[in-house]
């Protein structure tokens, strides 16, 4: 697929799943692999609303042919999951990635493969919705089972070599430190990082794009412990890296040009801070849509911007707009939108 237009492959995969429903209906087996496969391509180019209806509508289908509980249909709401994830409406994704590691660790025992890749998930949604100790508890079981699995593997003679880890416990310690650090222990969440990093570093050489993941977060914790100078020397290099590698507007590309926003304007270079945050805000709010959590958040953080360099009222004009966007989008209530009046209150304060 990687090597198609996704343009060319979307509408010959929309012709094909038409055909098929004319056909074979829509719960034919294929008919379900197609819808499968357009929304994963809707997914990988952005068209992320799309996607979720495919999946939505798809995983609807299985569960009526298949029932709530078979593999298929809950694959078919991890996909669903991961995709309103994505969309930032995380208390839906919440809801049904729930459901899905419910159903896995019933049917399927809790160290079963299938049911550990749904409670990672699971573990990101949390994290994402501030639910930082239940979503830390997951995690630690996530890495626990994988680590189990790699020694069952090894054999206790070679548990401890490095070689024995597996790619998915490295993920999982990857996960695992970021919660860690979000909650606030930066020792312990950049011993993680290091250590994953040394293995991946070891296994795919400095450049790969896992190696560039660890230290994006690794950056991150640098940032939280106060070495700015070092987490700018990284981020410059990581983002770099990205856009030379995935263009100046995928998401990961704008997660770390506003990371490294933030870096500069803890070091005191607002001039260029600012203009990473505006590039970051139109981007965002083109791509993702004015009010999508990821655009308000970069709003936000221009809006602090304006407040530390003494522009009371344009950071308070645009901290208003963050808060009634996000109270349109996301709810009054949301945990995003009440995040965002603190920073109202803060802006009024300074004004």
């Amino acid at each position: 697929m990687s090597d198609t237009n996704p343009a060319a492959l979307r509408a010959k995969l929309t012709q094909f799943l038409a055909l098929h429903r004319t056909l074979h209906g829509d719960e034919h087996p294929q008919t379900l692999v197609l819808m499968n496969n357009l929304a994963l391509v809707h997914q990988q180019t952005g068209q992320l609303d799309d996607a979720r209806r495919l999946l939505a509508e798809a995983a609807a289908l299985r569960a009526r042919s298949q029932g709530d509980d078979h593999p298929d249909t809950l694959t078919a709401r991890s996909n669903l999951a991961e995709v309103l994830r994505a969309m930032g409406r995380l208390e839906r994704a919440h809801r049904v990635a729930a459901r899905v590691y419910v159903a896995r660790r019933r049917g399927q025992g809790a160290r079963h493969a299938d049911t550990v890749a749904a409670q990672a998930a699971l573990a990101q949604i949390l994290r994402q919705r501030g639910w930082l100790r239940d979503a830390w508890q997951h995690a630690s079981e996530v890495l626990d089972a994988y680590r189990k699995g790699d020694a069952k593997r090894a054999g206790e003679d070679a548990a401890q070599d490095p070689a024995s880890v597996s790619d998915r416990t490295l993920i999982a310690m990857n996960n695992l430190a970021v919660i860690t650090r979000d909650r606030g222990n930066f020792a312990e969440a950049r011993a993680l990082l290091e250590a994953a990093r040394s293995i991946l570093c070891a296994r795919r050489g400095d450049d790969h794009e896992d190696v560039l993941a660890a230290d994006a977060n690794l950056a991150l914790v640098l940032h939280a412990q106060g070495a700015l100078a070092e987490a700018r020397t990284l981020e410059m290099r990581l983002l770099a890296a990205h856009q030379a590698r995935q263009g100046a507007e995928h998401p990961d590309t704008l997660r770390l040009m506003n990371n490294l926003a933030t870096t500069l304007q803890a070091l005191g270079d607002f001039s260029s801070a600012r203009g990473y945050f505006d590039e970051v805000v139109t981007v965002r709010t083109r791509v993702l849509g004015a009010g999508h959590p990821d655009t308000l958040r970069a709003q936000s953080s221009l809006a602090a911007m304006h407040r530390r360099q003494g522009y009371e009222a344009e950071a308070m004009r645009l901290q208003q707009q963050v808060v009634a966007a996000s109270a349109e989008a996301l709810g009054p209530r949301h945990p995003t939108t009440i995040e965002f009046h603190y920073g109202l209150a803060l802006a009024e304060r300074a004004a």
